[in-house]
């Protein structure tokens, strides 16, 4: 637990940090980065759409959620399930996934129920995850009962588009768990030879599990230049 905390306050200060400053400049935001951000740090729940016919997701901006103009093309219908990070003025800022497409916006509080929690509290980590046919996170136990995640992404239909990934240990307390390159003594190192100079960004994950899901961020060092992990995962 103090590794965990040890290399995990300084990334979960950046994104915390980023979160809250998007928060800040519109409450109002809930795309899929945003709804990540608030699940990350404050967990989410699992909802069945409960109202009639088709719930229509709604987008940010002025007006937004309550102006009709801001209604999108995405819509969920009863008996979905969708996972809540947070719940404002009516509204609940959604995510739904689908055939490897993800949806996030805002849909109307009263048309969704919590769903029933799992009768064990049980968390399970280890498997293969994917978020879509090119990005995916396998988590496994050793032993010795060490944990340990690899996790990549690769955009097939556009090579020009960047890959990227990391593997490690994967330092686990509850529901949420962290992955790090850092490596305190190649720092200290690179520090003495260019002092003055800040560090080279470390590659750092969060992750958190929710229902059946795993929600996964991570920073721009894992990954080339416009490829990132960030996503809600599924077995």
């Amino acid at each position: 637990m103090r590794r965990l905390m040890i290399f995990g306050t300084a990334f979960l200060a950046v994104l915390s940090t980023a979160a809250a400053a998007r928060a800040q400049v519109d409450p109002n935001r809930c795309g899929l980065t945003d709804f990540v951000d608030q699940a990350l740090d404050g967990g989410a729940e699992a909802y069945r759409v409960t109202a009639p016919g088709r719930s229509y997701f709604r987008e940010d901006g002025d007006g937004c959620p309550d102006a009709a103009a801001c209604q999108a093309k995405s819509y969920v219908v009863g008996k979905d399930r969708v996972l809540v990070s947070k719940v404002r003025n009516g509204w609940a800022c959604a995510w739904y996934g689908a055939a490897a497409r993800q949806t996030a916006g805002w849909l109307r509080a009263a048309g969704l129920t919590k769903a029933a929690k799992p009768p064990t509290s049980k968390i399970d980590w280890p498997g293969e995850w994917s978020r879509d046919e090119n990005s995916s996170v396998s988590i496994t136990r050793d032993v010795q009962g060490r944990m340990h995640v690899e996790a990549s992404t690769v955009n097939t239909r556009r090579p020009s588009t960047p890959s990227g990934g990391f593997g490690g240990a994967l330092l686990v307390e509850g529901a949420s768990a962290l992955y790090s390159d850092y490596d305190a003594k190649a720092d200290a190192a690179y520090k003495a030879q260019f002092p003055g100079e800040p560090s080279p960004p470390s590659c750092a994950a969060k992750f958190r599990r929710v229902d059946r899901y795993l929600i996964v961020s991570d920073t721009q060092a894992c990954n080339g230049v416009g490829a990132s992990l960030l996503g809600v995962y599924a077995r």
